[in-house]
């Protein structure tokens, strides 16, 4: 069977794509893309470090986020309304909204987790093992 490419993405990359931003998980949206599931893992991670795929998805997360009014302003001017109100009274509650806007953050890329690794260049064996324990995580 001939693969149909649109634009230089095959027919599969064009639904993995379209799965992705209803679900935001990679493996589902590769078996419902139609790849195997025994690779669906493997094809996931592919697609998801694919220039043109990630463009896609990054647009189209963009445009949503946008229809519905949501960005930095918004979820920042949430948080401070939650501090304002000092909702931690009813702390299920808070931490049902806190939760809402960290996912919406991440959404629209707001935080970004990055690790700092402090090691002396003499240390040989403690930059092994270091780099050994950040390659793990």
């Amino acid at each position: 069977m001939p693969r149909h490419v649109e634009g230089k993405l095959t027919t599969k990359q064009t639904r993995f794509i379209k799965e992705y931003i209803k679900t935001g998980n990679g493996m589902q949206s590769a078996i419902k893309a139609g790849y195997s599931k025994k690779t669906a893992g493997e094809m996931a991670y592919e697609n998801l470090n694919k220039p043109q795929i990630k463009l896609k998805i990054e647009k189209a997360m963009s445009k949503e986020a946008e229809e519905l009014g949501l960005n930095a302003r918004y979820i920042l001017s949430k948080l401070k309304e939650i501090n304002d109100l000092k909702v931690t009274k009813n702390k299920k509650l808070a931490a049902t909204i806190l939760k809402s806007l960290e996912l919406s953050g991440r959404h629209l890329n707001l935080f970004k987790d990055e690790k700092v690794v402090d090691m002396r260049l003499s240390d040989h064996r403690g930059i092994i093992q270091t780099l050994a324990e950040v390659e793990d995580e």
